[in-house]
């Protein structure tokens, strides 16, 4: 076959097959009529090298191989390396998937990334499942759903540890508490404090007004202290 042949069949420029010839891999011979020509042999030479370079190795490990001169500690290094892109590529690939709907359940895949959105780009993230047609108060209750319980637990601590031996877990005192009671339109014959923690707010507005208060706090040591 004449070297414009060969380049079509193996999808190779013509000046890189004379490249090719120079270095050795191919060995065209010439016709009568000066055109060189190649056989079967040298169109296969040239796909061993062109899965050998698909597989990440060099033009000169390509040769080294086709000359069986074969380096099995850079293959096996190769190999490894192959394993990690293909599993990069394999989450890559499950996530698209997820995202178009074709998969049955969400994959590990698209809550790896959602983690990792909600992580670094938290913003970002939520405009975007607002785009999907969620509504404010989803997005909200998405960004509570997906918190790391083990994050909120290790923050609760730490915030207590900060305040442990205060009479106030929250902004103000008790002249602020009553200054802001006063100022009410209308006195109220409920009371509901959410996030009551001591009850230093509580006990407050238990001084200067008559209403059953109900007290609540996720912190059971808080509750406790109220009740002392």
């Amino acid at each position: 076959m004449k070297i414009s042949e060969l380049a079509r069949r193996c999808g190779l420029a013509r000046s890189t097959l004379l490249y090719y010839e120079k270095l050795g891999v191919i060995e065209g011979v010439r016709a009568a009529n000066g055109y060189r020509h190649y056989d079967e042999a040298d169109l296969q030479r040239l796909q061993m090298v062109q899965a050998l370079q698909a597989g990440g190795l060099s033009l000169k490990q390509c040769l080294a191989c086709l000359a069986g001169e074969i380096d099995q500690a850079a293959l096996r290094a190769r190999v490894e390396e192959l394993d990690i892109e293909l599993a990069r590529m394999q989450r890559a690939r499950d996530l698209l998937a997820d995202l178009a709907g074709m998969s049955a359940h969400s994959g590990e895949a698209f809550k790896a990334w959602q983690l990792q959105l909600r992580r670094e780009a938290p913003q970002a993230y939520f405009d975007w499942v607002m785009r999907q047609g969620f509504s404010e108060k989803d997005r909200y209750q998405l960004q509570w759903l997906s918190k790391d319980m083990n994050e909120h637990q290790r923050y609760i601590r730490d915030f207590k540890l900060l305040l442990d031996g205060m009479s106030h877990w929250g902004p103000g005192d008790r002249a602020f508490t009553q200054q802001q009671f006063e100022a009410l339109a209308m006195t109220p014959n409920r009371i509901l404090d959410i996030g009551c923690g001591r009850g230093a707010a509580t006990l407050a507005l238990a001084q200067v007004c008559d209403a059953p208060i109900l007290a609540i706090d996720l912190d059971e040591t808080a509750l406790a202290a109220l009740d002392r």
